[in-house]
């Protein structure tokens, strides 16, 4: 069993776990680490080498210790921090395991310095080998004979391992030389079978040259080496990810290899790894290139991607549960050759103290389409259904099915009343004139739900009094945990639209937030380090025209899919959607052009640091021309997402008017992580005048049952009591052919005896048949015998008349079993009596015919003749019980 296949069955099991992989409350803490190596052996991941991240984010010191990484019984990440006996020094450090599971091996590791023939100096760095057994570090490679043809220190730079680890290959970056990093171009192998022997493959085949950083490289089972993403620095630009660069280390050649499919976003310093199947390669995190120049540039790259070798092709691949932050300097390992561990490695101002763990990969002979690969986090919250926004509702055929339903009945019911009751007539017609129709009052019903994801809402930013011809003008977004968001910031054309301001500072230049209508903010509470986070932090870069005093921002908050920016400046395509109604956007474009807008907008003056928070509701509005609203059940709504803002205004500080840094800054959160929904109800309905009506006619039968005491319930409906004509006969006719059987006076209502007519009040001793007579009318010489047979049959009507409409039988039945399953045991003891007892005299009797006579003389003058009588006569006491009766008479 997979470890993670047990992971999932004791999750199951279990409702809570003690740690999840995410969390920020210090209970499992990764240490913070750079440019780290990491490798799996069985169920540990050994995580060596890098620079340790100090608290800005900067990476400090070397990291001299080895991390270890595992998993309790219950699923809980154990780390485990070892120091070796001996250590060494392995910046932008490269690892693996060697064969055996005994060794790792480390690449770049640092190597004592010299000086060439020309005095430069040379800071070479080859192989490190730590040996799990004696905890301790070994360099092989010491002798001046192998430094000496070992590569420079670099920075940057890919490796991959030949699928028999008998070689390594290292690949681009950039090399220390003279302190100084340049650009690498030759690719060095490392022999691992031999380690003195270190091979520049670039000096055999000048071809051979790879000038890139921040790369990916795989090495497939055909020996080719797979290198995607990364940055060329001698241009000045990314790769194109829509190609990769191919290495065959059979022929020593490079060519370049197209990609069908969607191609990712360009990224440099990603982490890879090489899937079970042996034909896919995984990528996740990195960084953009443009952040090396400007760590506000550049768009923080996302998701899981997947090349598929056998096709060449990008694979789209969706996962399930929430997605770690895609961290660059990280490391990827694939444990158990079914599961993906992502570690360490930094974003921006924050480090990854915690794990990203991806489960159900394909399997060899498996495609990734059918496999749902899924974020485990051992987080019941997360791993059960994620992270949901929203609620599930009844599935259409339910509601159809129950409103069909409901209606039939409704309406049979209504249609029998509207005959024959000429009442409900008039009651339905005041119900009507008088409630119904006339305006019932609205109320608003406010539902607050607690979720872990909010709706992020559009942010509109108008420059005004600012230099629009400034190139460095613009909006810069971060999360609060350094996640860059600029790449949802867009300029706005102002020649499609532009909004009059009264101050009149000059050319007015916006930029509009748009981040679609599917964008979340996580309530990072449980530390969970997705991609997003609680608060954003908007930089403004603008140079004003005149001074501090001049020159403002006006920022205005929309919902999303309601935002009507996105109508006026031509920004509406598959993913942004605009609901809005023409006549709210022509509201809005009116009040644009008059400054109008008070509502969720405020103002941001020059060297301002502060804060706003916003809250988006669900509005559910009654159609107002639907008159199944005035029924009262499952009303129809129109549904509308609004928002409301606070903002927080703060003193200007000409301090904070610094050349080439933000002229104001704003933090937008939300007010609360809750989905709120508003809801509209009338007062009034159809419904709700039944219940006033059931109410007071309950209150009414309380009072007389308290008053008066409680009255025999008639088993009788309206449709039987207020029946006449022919349904009135057909019901008459139905009981009498069911309950008069026997021609006896029905109980209750004709009296047993003249002396008791008086006791019914009444002389009509049977209305209902007149053939029968009352019992005095019978003949006076009537036996006593027929008497107590009337009695009879008159008990065994009131009895088939209570079982009828009165009583349940059921407890009778049971009785009634036991009583008869008691007699008929009791009779089958008796029989095995008797059987017994004419046992023991057939016994007897045998015996006496097989015994010998005691006496010879006695044997002569006559012997028994067993055939004179074969059978014994039976045994009944039921013979001795009529005996003893006729003796006692």
């Amino acid at each position: 069993m997979k470890l993670f296949s047990v992971l999932l069955i004791l999750f199951c099991l279990k409702g809570h776990v003690l740690a999840f992989y995410g969390d920020l409350q210090k209970s499992i803490i990764v240490p913070p680490i750079n440019y780290a190596a990491s490798a799996a052996i069985g169920n540990l991941i050994y995580i060596f080498g890098g620079r340790i991240v100090d608290d800005t984010g900067n990476p400090d010191a070397y990291n001299v210790n080895i991390t270890t990484l595992s998993f309790s019984s219950n699923g809980e990440l154990q780390v485990n921090i070892i120091s070796p006996r001996r250590q060494v020094t392995c910046d932008s450090c490269k690892g693996y395991a060697l064969p055996g599971d005994q060794t790792l091996v480390a690449i770049n590791a640092d190597y004592p310095e010299y000086n060439t023939t020309r005095n430069r100096t040379i800071y070479p760095s080859g192989l490190a080998l730590f040996s799990i057994a004696n905890n301790s570090w070994s360099l092989p490679q010491s002798s001046q004979n192998v430094i000496r043809t070992l590569p420079a220190t670099r920075f940057g730079f890919a490796t991959a391992i030949s699928p028999n680890k008998d070689a390594i290959y290292m690949l681009g970056g950039d090399e220390l030389i003279l302190d100084n990093y340049i650009q690498a171009t030759s690719i060095f192998r490392f022999d691992l079978r031999n380690m003195s022997i270190v091979t520049n493959m670039t000096a055999i085949n000048h071809n051979s040259r790879l000038g890139i950083i921040g790369s990916c490289a795989d090495m497939l089972s055909n020996g080719i080496v797979v290198i995607a993403f990364g940055y060329d620095k001698s241009v000045n630009q990314s790769y194109p990810t829509d190609q990769v660069i191919l290495y065959d280390t059979n022929l020593n050649q490079i060519r370049m290899q197209n990609i069908t499919g969607t191609p990712p976003p360009e990224r440099v310093f990603a982490s890879s790894v090489l899937g079970p199947d042996g034909s896919t390669i995984y990528y996740y995190g990195g960084i953009d290139y443009r952040a090396f120049g400007n760590q506000y540039a550049g768009q923080p790259p996302n998701g899981l991607m997947a090349l598929d070798t056998t096709t060449w092709t990008w694979l789209n691949v969706p996962t399930v549960g929430p997605i770690p932050l895609p961290f660059a300097y990280g490391t990827m390992v694939l444990l158990n050759s079914s599961e993906i561990v992502i570690a360490t490695g930094s974003a921006g101002i924050s480090y990854a103290e915690t794990i990203g763990v991806l489960i159900s990969l394909p399997q060899p002979g498996e495609s990734i389409q059918s496999r749902v690969l899924r974020w485990f986090t051992n987080n019941p919250e997360y791993d059960s259904i994620g992270i949901a926004y929203g609620h599930h509702e009844m599935s259409t055929a339910a509601i159809v099915g129950i409103t069909v339903a409901a209606a039939m009945t409704i309406i049979l019911l209504f249609t029998l009343l509207w005959k024959y009751v000429p009442p409900i007539k008039r009651a339905t017609r005041f119900i009507h004139y008088e409630i119904i129709w006339k305006p019932s009052p609205l109320v608003i019903q406010h539902t607050n739900l607690v979720t872990d994801a909010v709706l992020a809402p559009d942010v509109r930013f108008c420059f005004d009094g600012f230099d629009t011809t400034d190139p460095n003008m613009g909006v810069i977004c971060r999360f609060r945990n350094g996640t860059e968001c600029s790449q949802y910031i867009q300029p706005l054309n102002m020649s499609l639209h532009t909004p009059i301001y009264t101050d009149y500072f000059g050319s007015v230049a916006c930029f509009l937030f748009l981040p679609g209508p599917s964008f979340y903010i996580i309530d990072d509470k449980f530390g969970y380090l997705d991609s997003t986070g609680t608060k954003i932090t908007f930089s403004f870069m603008a140079q004003p025209t005149e001074n501090i005093t001049m020159g403002v921002i006006y920022v205005d908050m929309f919902a999303p899919g309601y935002d009507p920016n996105t109508y006026a400046y031509n920004l509406i395509n598959d993913t942004i959607v605009n609901h809005l109604e023409p006549s709210e956007l022509r509201k809005w474009m009116a009040a644009e052009q008059s400054f109008d807008l008070v509502e969720n907008s405020f103002i941001i003056k020059q060297s301002i640091t502060s804060t706003a928070s916003y809250t988006i509701t669900q509005t559910k509005m009654l159609r107002p021309y639907d008159g199944w609203n005035y029924i009262g059940f499952s009303p129809t709504y129109d549904e509308t997402l609004t928002i409301s803002s606070r903002y927080k205004d703060a003193p200007q500080n000409p301090n904070n008017i610094i050349p080439g840094m933000p002229v104001a800054q704003l933090t937008i959160q939300p007010s609360s992580f809750t989905i709120n929904i508003d809801t509209e109800q009338k007062v009034f309905t159809l419904l709700n005048a039944f219940a006033q009506a059931g109410g007071v006619l309950g209150l009414f039968i309380a009072l007389q049952t308290i008053l008066f005491g409680f009255r025999p319930q008639s088993p009788w409906g309206i449709v039987h009591r207020w029946s006449f004509g022919r349904l009135r006969t057909k019901l008459t006719d139905k009981l009498a052919n069911y309950f008069d059987r026997m021609g006896t006076p029905v109980p209750l209502v004709n009296p047993v005896n003249k002396f008791t007519l008086n006791a019914f009040g009444r002389t009509d001793f049977n209305p209902y048949n007149k053939d029968i007579a009352l019992e005095e009318q019978a003949d006076e010489t009537t036996s006593y015998e027929n008497r107590v047979q009337q009695v009879e049959e008159r008990l065994q009507l009131m009895e088939l008349l209570l079982k009828s409409y009165y009583l349940n039988d059921e407890v009778f039945r049971s009785l009634d079993q036991a009583v008869k399953r008691s007699h008929e045991e009791r009779r089958r003891s008796h029989l095995g009596r008797i059987q017994s007892d004419n046992s023991a005299v057939n016994q007897d009797l045998h015996a006496g015919i097989k015994r010998r006579p005691s006496s010879t003389l006695l044997e002569r003058k006559s012997s028994y003749q067993p055939q004179i009588s074969e059978s014994i006569p039976q045994h009944n006491s039921y013979d001795d019980d009529e005996h003893d009766f006729i003796l006692r008479k």
